[in-house]
């Protein structure tokens, strides 16, 4: 998942107004809606937008290229409200505007089929996403060539797809090809080169390569602080991510300095998007559940919670995160009937955004699974068991934390539910994945996949 400002961020509309257009009422009505917009008045300024669309459609030369700008300028207003239905539907209308196009409108029509693919994308509607970037790619490699900086836009927008899909192959090859054209390309844009190394960095962590991960954070981090300055949105969302690193590696002082630093940036800015915010907050919640400090940990999370169900939704895996991490508060506190409710709604969402093997997923079944053996719920628990076992199968690692948790529920559970002589080479089999992976954790095998079950990027 990537929250709404961060999509803001990576906009890359192309569509010059033309210099012909004469000056008509719409454009009265533009400036107060950009005004509006900066201000973070979405209502008044989608209200004044959807006004300058219609009044656009009733004057003559260069309306639809009119059209074309003011439908964009109202999808952001949608994006950062979130309304990404009605955003799709303006970038839609957009399109439809620009076909039929002789071929120099393909780099016009390329830059909206990549909003377009970016919103499917924060939609979940992956199948889609990649339909539309794999046409815009095929548009641009036809006017510029396959080593343009246009084409490293849309190797971006893929890599943050793919990523999303746990398809961290595709996604590091398709970064490394953006940096390469951007780093060889003496026209390309610095903050475009911050966006790559932060992509390429987000999949580094996800692949448990820590090292690799802070260093590509850390040249994003110094090229956003140097064009944009230390307080700008951008440099708030590249802490956040580095933070992750600090903590996935338990340097929690680290992770928490930077945390900090990022909220103040969010809390200060004029956009009342505040989802980049709610990641913050999550991830500095876990830290302090880490650290037991439990009631502060309560505090953020909540807060947070209440930041995302405004902003994106609670269809979206940081909402998840959020709840599930509310669970283990309460949960390491023996306030397992109030962690309840918590986990329970953190796996049916996270059931709809992330494939059925994903070791996040399979920590959710886990943790729902040990609050039902502690409430002594052991019907609701055991399929909950065996389910997680069977998504476990096929992992090379069989030391992998969730396997080692859902090995423990499962020896717990039968161990309480009269089968003794079962659950005891479960329990060994327990015992010696966690020796194993003691090991790992010792020898810190650059190799092994290691992850905060807590925090997200």
């Amino acid at each position: 998942m990537r929250p709404a400002t961060q999509v803001l961020a990576m906009i890359t509309i192309i569509i010059p107004l033309n210099s012909g257009i004469a000056q008509t009422p719409p454009q009265e009505s533009v400036t107060p809606a950009q005004q509006a917009f900066n201000l973070g008045h979405f209502p008044e300024a989608e209200a004044l937008y959807v006004k300058a669309i219609a009044d656009a459609k009733t004057y003559g030369a260069g309306s639809d290229l009119k059209q074309v700008q003011l439908l964009n300028s109202l999808a952001l207003v949608y994006i950062a409200d979130a309304k990404d239905e009605d955003a799709i539907s303006c970038l839609r209308q957009a399109l439809a505007l620009r076909e039929g196009e002789p071929a120099a409108g393909d780099l016009q029509l390329a830059a909206y089929l990549d909003e377009l693919g970016k919103l499917y994308e924060l939609k979940g509607r992956y199948s889609d996403a990649e339909a539309v970037l794999q046409q815009s790619l095929v548009l641009r490699e036809r006017v510029v060539g396959s080593n343009d900086p246009l084409i490293a836009d849309t190797y971006d927008a893929l890599a943050y797809l793919y990523t999303e899909e746990a398809d961290y192959t595709n996604a590091e090859k398709l970064c490394q090809e953006a940096i390469k054209i951007r780093e060889q390309n003496t026209q390309s844009n610095d903050l475009k080169l911050a966006n790559s190394l932060h992509a390429i960095a987000a999949v580094y962590m996800h692949e448990g390569n820590y090292e690799m991960s802070a260093t590509f954070y850390q040249r994003s981090l110094a090229i956003r602080e140097r064009e944009l300055g230390p307080t700008d949105l951008q440099v708030g969302v590249t802490l956040t991510g580095l933070a992750t690193v600090y903590g996935a590696q338990e340097q929690f002082a680290k992770a928490k300095s930077l945390l900090q630093r990022a909220l103040d940036i969010f809390n200060s800015t004029s956009i009342n998007d505040k989802s980049e915010s709610a990641l913050a907050l999550n991830n500095m919640g876990a830290i302090y559940i880490i650290n037991k400090k439990y009631e502060d940990a309560e505090k953020l999370l909540q807060t947070a919670l209440d930041i995302e169900e405004k902003t994106i939704g609670t269809k979206q895996l940081l909402f998840s995160q959020t709840l599930a991490n509310l669970g283990v508060a309460y949960f390491n506190q023996k306030k397992y009937a109030q962690a309840r409710p918590f986990y329970e709604r953190s796996l049916e969402t996270m059931e709809a955004t992330l494939p059925p093997d994903s070791p996040r997923l399979i920590q959710a079944i886990n943790r729902l699974t040990a609050d039902y053996e502690k409430l002594g719920l052991y019907s609701n628990a055991e399929p909950l068991c065996q389910r997680s076992l069977a998504a476990l199968e096929n992992y090379a690692s069989p030391d992998y934390p969730v396997m080692i948790d859902a090995l423990k529920n499962y020896a717990f559970l039968l161990s309480h539910t009269g089968r003794e002589v079962d659950s005891e080479p479960i329990a060994t089999r327990a015992i010696v994945y966690e020796a194993k992976y003691k090991e790992m954790i010792r020898n810190r095998d650059p190799q092994s996949h290691f992850f905060n079950p807590l925090m997200l990027q």
